[in-house]
């Protein structure tokens, strides 16, 4: 509930809301993540305490908020008191997981399973992991939890706006729990996540990402509370905006004393003229700055390149979705340019930008570029370049982690009467990688050492025509014919209303039909068909043949699915 008092500047809600200041490094409390938000344009943070109706579960915020302001101030207080869903491990080491054992971190989870389901999935698995073949598994030790956590916030906003377009803001939370967080050494990671002591290799310092998080519950202090505080700020001069949001998780510091605590820090500048805009945007986030309810900017989610993201090795599988539905923001040090010039009438930069970024757990730097060319000769007529670069690891040379990619669109789009769309595009995509010798040398048995003698390269590419027709004003079709070629790169589409990733080749058409009934109810029917193959497979171990079943033949697919939707508003 949202009571609104204008003639007192006073906005009381109840129930669950949403909370965002700044640059999004003290508070935004969603369960998604986005990337490259810059707050400019069509991610732009709506700033403020306001009812929360999206589908956020995990870090939805519940009880009461008040807001005040007026011309020169403006004025936030908060309440919640919300159950998370968390990472539980046998902290005591009893051989159960209850509810005396610690947290290892929160969880997104989808689906959301029920405490009894994953109890009783777990408790099969260790009834028969002992007679598994060839290595018994161990048995599971680490689990999500529904509900586990239960987390008492209050927390606070104060801002100044001495002038027009300037303001100076302070914000402020402190989360309190009913359990311990605890987290491994970056040592035993491999002990408490790897489910083989042979794969603990697999670890590497990138995972110091996952060893950084924040203990409530270490050999120096035991406490139940959460800080996190900070400062934004914003002018504006003439045609040229500046503001940004410095941060602080307090662990070991002193609370009114800057810099002695893991940070993080955004700052940015837009230029906004006629024809041109440009945006200057620079990050630094601590690898140690773990706020669950940051969601600055950034390239990536955090525990992207960790061991959890590959669920083979863990444990517990389900753990990954730490990784896989993260909503944090990655530890990263970079500066993001963008712009956008209109050139003459015809001609277009529609928007171009650059990152040069590095990863802070393991100090990997990369870049990555994309700029989309626009040439409009009419206003029904409209021809698209698109050209999308990046290199992951430009400076390391002489590891597997080096990735390149190359990234060519062009796009020919004609609007017809009555608002019709017919587009036609074409993709190129290319990828170069390191050598895996596992991979690229030859399969015969006893051939070893092969030294590789150069970089693989992947490419592919797809093509394909959209449409648009409106029958009426109430009543369209709209749909897509596609065909791609995969060799080793993934293709993907936004359809209408999804986005769907295509592999090795096929192809695909769907269309939908969209009917709004009245202002507030609309029907729509869509029916897809997609062709695609899978890869011919030849299973061995490196170049030693495998007994058994070693080949997996090439199989096709064709698969049809009916999506009925019925969308209604109040």
């Amino acid at each position: 509930a949202c009571i609104d008092l204008k003639p007192a500047d006073l906005k009381v809600v109840l129930g669950n809301y949403r909370a965002t200041w700044g640059e999004g490094l003290v508070m935004e409390n969603t369960d998604t993540f986005e990337p490259r938000r810059s707050g400019y344009g069509f991610s732009k943070r709506v700033r403020g305490i306001f009812p929360d109706l999206s589908p956020t579960e995990e870090f939805a915020l519940n009880g009461a908020a008040v807001e005040y302001g007026n011309n020169f101030m403006n004025a936030s207080l908060f309440i919640s008191d919300d159950k998370k869903d968390v990472v539980i491990w046998d902290s005591n080491h009893d051989g159960k997981l209850d509810d005396d054992d610690d947290i290892f971190y929160y969880i997104v989870s989808s689906p959301r399973f029920t405490n009894e389901q994953l109890e009783s999935a777990e408790a099969i698995f260790n009834e028969y992991r002992p007679n598994l073949s060839p290595h018994p598994l161990p048995k599971i030790d680490m689990a999500s939890r529904r509900d586990a956590l239960r987390e008492t916030m209050v927390g606070g906003h104060v801002q100044f706006d001495p002038l027009i377009g300037t303001h100076f803001g302070v914000t402020a939370y402190e989360s309190k729990y009913d359990r311990y967080f605890s987290i491994a050494d970056y040592a035993d990671l491999g002990e408490y996540l790897i489910y083989d002591s042979y794969y603990y290799k697999k670890l590497d310092i990138n995972d110091s990402e996952i060893s950084s998080l924040y203990s409530t519950k270490t050999d120096a202090y035991r406490r139940n509370y959460r800080r996190v505080y900070g400062f934004d700020w914003q002018t504006t001069l003439d045609n040229v905006t500046i503001q940004g949001e410095y941060a602080e998780l307090e662990v070991d510091g002193k609370p009114f004393s800057l810099g002695d605590d893991p940070g993080a820090l955004v700052m940015s500048a837009f230029f906004n003229y006629a024809n041109l805009n440009f945006m200057m945007l620079y990050r630094d986030y601590d690898l140690e700055f773990d706020n669950p309810y940051a969601r600055p900017f950034a390239e990536h989610e955090r525990f992207d390149g960790t061991i959890l993201e590959k669920q083979y090795y863990l444990k517990n599988p389900l753990v990954a979705e730490m990784s896989y539905n993260s909503p944090w923001s990655q530890a990263e040090r970079g500066l993001y340019i963008e712009t956008r010039y209109k050139f003459q009438r015809e001609l277009t930069l529609t928007k171009a930008y650059l990152d040069i970024w590095e990863r802070k757990s393991d100090g990997r730097k990369s870049v990555r570029f994309q700029g989309e060319l626009e040439y409009r000769p009419i206003y029904q007529i409209a021809m698209r370049l698109k050209q999308k670069l990046q290199t992951n690891g430009s400076e390391d040379f002489f590891t597997r982690a080096v990735s390149k990619t190359s990234e060519t669109t062009c796009l020919f789009r004609t609007y017809l009467t009555n608002r019709d769309r017919l587009e036609l595009e074409y993709r190129y995509t290319k990828v170069w990688m390191a050598p895996y010798t596992n991979l690229t040398n030859t399969a015969e048995p006893g051939q070893t050492y092969i030294l590789p003698t150069a970089d693989v390269l992947n490419h592919g590419d797809m093509i394909c025509v959209n449409y648009l027709h409106n029958f009426t004003n109430y009543f369209s079709v709209e749909g897509s014919f596609l065909f791609w070629n995969g060799h080793g790169v993934s293709h993907w589409d936004w359809e209408d209303m999804e986005i769907d990733f295509m592999g090795s080749q096929g192809m695909k058409f769907w269309f939908t039909m969209y009917n709004r009934i009245s202002n507030s109810l609309a029907i729509s029917f869509k029916y897809k068909v997609k062709h695609y193959q899978d890869d011919e497979l030849y299973l061995r171990q490196y170049n030693v043949p495998v007994s058994g079943t070693n080949y997996v033949a090439q199989t096709k697919h064709k698969d049809s699915s009916i999506r009925l939707q019925l969308d209604w508003t109040f």
